[in-house]
């Protein structure tokens, strides 16, 4: 997103490619740092808040999962969220 003029302007891709190296580390780093795949994001409607709280669920969980192996030696772990 630019600004021009006082106005934002939004530029997509377009008919632009990911070659397909850049593309597995762009999904890869995203599952990584989210817990999310590309079907988790296009799973029922887009606009649906049901969807949108089991996309906020799936990535909730996944990183209580991770900080719960990061403090295994803790005597507290952390409970995963539950709708």
């Amino acid at each position: 997103m630019t600004e021009i003029d006082e106005t934002m302007v939004t530029e997509g891709m377009r008919d632009q490619r990911l070659p397909p190296r850049l593309c597995a580390f762009v999904t890869k780093a995203f599952r990584d740092v989210t817990g999310l795949t590309v079907d988790d994001l296009y799973q029922g409607s887009r606009s649906s808040e049901k969807q949108e709280k089991r996309v906020l669920f799936t990535q909730i969980n996944y990183l209580v999962e991770k900080l719960n192996k990061l403090r295994s030696g803790d005597e507290k772990e952390y409970c995963l969220a539950q709708e």
